[in-house]
């Protein structure tokens, strides 16, 4: 009987060890709104348009890169900005930057599935530091559609996005 008593401790000690190593650790919530990272956030739209402003040539490869940054990132912070991903949502808000203001190296007023996708990202990002849920469950739904369709892009639709960059001087 003190053999069961001991091995049923033993089992039991076990069990509390396993639960409480295995326990993994909750991210811990950014505490900031937009209002205090704003500025931070505004010097980030600087960089991006000086280093785009920097590329004398659109490429569908360099595109397709910020599409995919976006699209890494945000799986990465869909579920809100926390301490250990704000770095993240800091590099998705310049490539969606950079994806928003493409259409200014063209000489023709447009809105492309592209450029939305950029403006949908930075304004998911703005969401979450404001934690309005409501808003952001749209605005998901946006990136995710818009992410859809520039990826099942043909070769036509990017021919037509590319050219217009051809004829601006």
């Amino acid at each position: 009987m003190k053999k069961f008593i001991l091995l049923f401790m033993v089992c039991a000690l076990g069990v509390v060890f396993v639960t409480g190593c295995s326990k993994k650790e909750v991210e811990e919530e950014s505490d900031k709104d937009w209002a205090a990272v704003e500025t931070e956030y505004k010097k980030l739209e600087t960089e991006a348009k000086e280093e785009l402003d920097k590329v004398s040539e659109v490429t569908q490869e360099e595109v397709e890169k910020l599409v995919e940054v976006v699209k890494t990132d945000y799986e990465k912070i869909k579920d809100g900005i926390t301490k250990e991903n704000e770095e993240i949502a800091k590099e998705m808000y310049k490539a969606a930057h950079k994806l928003e203001i493409l259409v200014e190296k063209t000489d023709k007023e447009t809105e492309h599935e592209i450029t939305k996708l950029g403006t949908n990202a930075k304004k998911f990002i703005k969401t979450a530091y404001d934690k309005t849920e409501s808003e952001l469950e749209v605005i998901k739904k946006d990136i995710e559609s818009g992410y859809e369709k520039v990826k099942d892009f043909s070769e036509k639709e990017w021919k037509k996005f590319l050219e217009l960059f051809k004829s601006k001087k």
